[in-house]
């Protein structure tokens, strides 16, 4: 009997010899799974990061750059509106010259016609009072020749 407990005393060590290096060898499977599925997860968090990191440098030079258009744009539609009142006020001030001018023109027109008027109307007087006096001297003339013509008859 002491044999047969040697026995299996020997058969439940060596089952506990298996069962230890099984287990020791499930255990060391189990940790280089756990330890493989801890690479693959920090290598998909790392490439992750990655990608959210590279977009957000994206993002951010993309609001960069909005923020430099809207600065530029900004600045535009200010010399736009500078340069559209320049505009406006050039505009009145060519017109209001324009009307000036014209009314200057018509004024020194009139006075030119006045005076030419005024010339025209001496010019007429005297070739009126040159007439007169030239009939007056025809007139004379007719008369004395009259006169000889009537003494000689």
């Amino acid at each position: 009997q002491i044999e047969q407990k040697d026995a299996t005393i020997r058969t439940l060590q060596e089952n506990l010899q298996r069962t230890e290096i099984s287990a020791k060898q499930n255990i060391r499977e189990a940790r280089d799974a756990a330890q493989s599925e801890i690479r693959k997860t920090k290598q998909e968090a790392d490439s992750a990061i990655l990608d959210l990191t590279t977009q957000l440098q994206s993002a951010q030079e993309e609001v960069h750059k909005l923020n430099h258009f809207m600065e530029v744009k900004e600045k535009y539609e200010g010399n736009i509106k500078d340069l559209e009142m320049e505009i406006y006020q050039l505009k009145k001030k060519s017109t209001d010259d324009l009307n000036a001018q014209e009314r200057k023109f018509l004024t020194e027109k009139s006075k030119m016609q006045k005076g030419i008027e005024e010339m025209t109307e001496g010019i007429k007087e005297a070739a009126r009072v040159e007439a007169q006096a030239g009939l007056d001297s025809e007139t004379k003339k007719i008369v004395s020749d009259n006169r000889r013509m009537g003494e000689e008859l």
